[in-house]
């Protein structure tokens, strides 16, 4: 693997550095030597798995090992488990899988070592997305859950757009996927507008921004987004029967969403996406859709 001057002080202070040696192979006191914090003598977690997934993707790429051909748990299951299931007393530390879906945040994402598809990593969400004919490549729609498929199918058939259930939260490895098959099947991806289909309060809220920072990353820029679920877009005795106190859990992420999104009369209430009739959601994107269309 090649790396830029920059790249390389980047690692150098992530402390991530090559290994001659197979680190699944190691001994406990050579990754004490390696790992340890100095005052406890504990293996730290993180910095051990950034070295194991900077191991596995530099071997895999200089063809000294096989690529994963799986999803995120194969790589965690293959080069992950092995070595932190030997350490004794990890205490409080990250969960190991959390560490390593950090590990490519920083490496796939923010230093741009290599991308996810290099690593022959499933696409999981493949089934989930349809792709313009090339009549209206400009715009997007997305939905936060996978039982919004029917109608984002129709949508793509309709209007010769692009669109994709998320089945949750955004994945850097899909979003990755999808840019990609974009780019094949179109050349180059213009900026795009996109609609979404996410729950009215603060975890959609996230969703839709995470996905938008996520196209950004692969050089997709978005010019405009309009979310479809609003209580503007319900009647009075549908906002009462259909709303939800938001859960006071994270007061920050609450008092955001609130100051963006006003909640629901000024109130902390929230809408699931799925409380909207699928003939008015079809009349909402119709109308909001049409300034933007290229060719029907």
């Amino acid at each position: 693997m090649e790396l830029t001057e920059e790249q390389k002080v980047a690692l150098k202070k992530l402390k991530v550095r090559s290994f001659r040696k197979d680190l699944r192979l190691v001994s406990l006191s050579t990754l004490r030597r390696e790992f340890a914090a100095k005052s406890s003598g504990r293996i730290l977690i993180a910095p051990l798995i950034r070295n194991l997934v900077f191991q596995a993707a530099t071997w895999m790429l200089d063809g000294k090992t096989e690529k994963i051909q799986g999803n995120l748990r194969s790589l965690f299951y293959q080069w992950i488990k092995p070595v932190v299931s030997r350490i004794p007393n990890q205490g409080r530390q990250s969960d190991p899988y959390d560490a390593m879906c950090d590990a490519l945040q920083l490496l796939v994402i923010e230093l741009k070592l290599f991308r996810y598809r290099q690593l022959e990593l499933v696409d999981e969400n493949w089934e989930n997305r349809w792709f313009t004919d090339g009549r209206n490549p400009q715009l997007l729609v997305f939905a936060e859950k996978t039982g919004f498929v029917m109608f984002l199918q129709k949508a793509q058939r309709h209007y010769g757009i692009t669109t994709i259930a998320l089945g949750g939260a955004p994945s850097q490895l899909s979003t990755e996927y999808l840019c990609s098959q974009l780019r094949e099947k179109i050349g180059t991806i213009e900026p795009l507008v996109l609609f979404g289909i996410t729950d009215h309060d603060p975890s959609g809220a996230i969703i839709s921004s995470s996905f938008q920072d996520q196209l950004l990353h692969q050089d997709v820029e978005v010019v405009e987004y309009h979310n479809l679920i609003k209580p503007a877009h319900y009647t009075e005795q549908e906002l009462e029967y259909f709303r939800f106190p938001i859960p006071s859990k994270y007061r920050g992420r609450i008092e955001s969403w609130m100051n963006e999104s006003g909640g629901i009369d000024g109130q902390p209430f929230g809408l699931e996406a799925d409380s909207m009739p699928k003939s008015r959601l079809w009349d909402l994107l119709a109308e909001q859709i049409k300034p933007y269309l290229r060719e029907l």
